[in-house]
């Protein structure tokens, strides 16, 4: 298979590479600066990885980037829209028009942009899956300090539900990915001070959040599996949460120290 993952030089979208990788796919990752994804591509060490650097807010850039992958591994089997920016870790009325502006066009029109690049340029090859990223928020949760994160992860559950819907006659098949609590730089930032609400947050990390390569060697194996349209891949499921805080006590991978 020959997969697109953007934002894919660190955190989540580097450890699916690394899986598709070994699992003997071609990978083309993009991230915000060529630097970024030269670093990526060096520790990959894979002559079936290629890499761009892409502002997937714009959609010329997302354009060059299919074209990109198009020249490398000569068709793009696989689409994932994994690029995205937390917000400040601070309340809304807080935050500066630029701050929340920037989340919004990141996570929401970049995911847009991707999503219309692959979709349109798959119909012309015949063939293509979509998947788009989802996260604190795709359920409706509301965690104050991320209500503009967790609005455009909402978006997203909305918006590909809706893709798939209409593009459900189409030959291209749109999913949604969850990889629940992964404990990435994306998801620590923030928490280095050992505030009360800090310490709440790393409990529930001890019982709920994996490594990504936990959560992305399952992930990967179930993308490259799949044949249905409109699917979910979920890594952290309910029954998983509940046995997880059931038997939290019993759980040998704390990933934080709590005194």
């Amino acid at each position: 298979m020959n997969i697109v993952i953007t934002g894919g030089t660190r955190g989540i979208g580097f450890a699916l590479a690394k899986q598709f990788l070994l699992l003997n796919n071609s990978v083309v990752i993009s991230g915000t600066k060529i630097e970024s994804v030269e670093l990526a591509l060096d520790r990959l060490k894979s002559e079936r990885a290629f890499g761009r650097n892409c502002l997937i807010e714009n959609y010329i850039e997302v354009e060059n980037l299919y074209s990109f992958a198009k020249q490398k591994m000569g068709k793009v089997d696989i689409w994932i829209n994994n690029a995205g920016i937390n917000q400040p870790r601070k309340i809304f009325s807080e935050m500066e028009t630029n701050e929340y502006q920037k989340v919004i066009d990141v996570d929401i029109v970049g995911l847009m942009n991707g999503t219309n690049v692959a979709l349109n340029q798959m119909q012309k090859q015949g063939h293509g899956f979509i998947y788009n990223m989802e996260g604190l928020g795709s359920d409706g949760r509301i965690i104050p300090g991320s209500i503009v994160y967790g609005m455009t992860k909402r978006a997203v559950r909305y918006f590909t539900l809706g893709v798939a819907k209409e593009a459900k006659k189409t030959c291209v098949k749109i999913g949604r990915l969850s990889p629940g609590m992964v404990l990435t730089e994306f998801l620590l930032k923030g928490l280095e001070e050992d505030t009360p609400e800090n310490i709440n947050t790393k409990k529930i990390f001890n019982i709920l959040a994996d490594k990504p390569e936990t959560v992305t060697a399952y992930l990967s194996k179930k993308i490259l599996k799949n044949t249905k349209d409109n699917s979910y891949i979920a890594w952290l499921t309910t029954p998983k949460i509940i046995f997880r805080f059931l038997f939290a006590f019993r759980r040998k991978n704390k990933f934080f120290k709590i005194n």
